[in-house]
């Protein structure tokens, strides 16, 4: 499996629209939608993920990225990718891969 080519089951899913809502789930605070992602492979037992960056346009026009993951028990090729957004940890090789694709396709400078 390429470090950098995701499955298209989790490529498929973008474009697609987001909100931020307050706490109590009651009123939008924002929305957008998430134009692009960037993810990289790492095997992890007893999961496998592909964690990475998604970039947020949101309806007023500001850009923002969300550091995030897709993750599946490990071996298990026909269940269901979760998406998820805390505690993203990354070795060393792989945050350098995720910085030099985003530099790559624009979205930062680095020096």
């Amino acid at each position: 499996m390429s470090v950098c080519n995701p499955p298209p089951e989790i490529l498929n899913r973008y474009p697609k629209p987001f909100e931020f809502k307050d706490t109590d789930r009651k009123t939008v605070l924002a929305e957008g939608v998430v134009e692009d992602v960037i993810l990289v492979y790492h095997d992890d037992y007893p999961r496998e993920y592909w964690k990475g960056v998604e970039k947020l346009r949101f309806n007023n026009g500001r850009v923002e990225f969300r550091f995030m993951y897709w993750a599946r028990k490990k071996g298990q090729a026909d269940a269901n990718w979760t998406w998820g957004q805390f505690n993203v940890c990354l070795p060393p090789d792989l945050l350098d891969k995720l910085m030099e694709c985003m530099q790559k396709k624009g979205w930062v400078r680095l020096q």
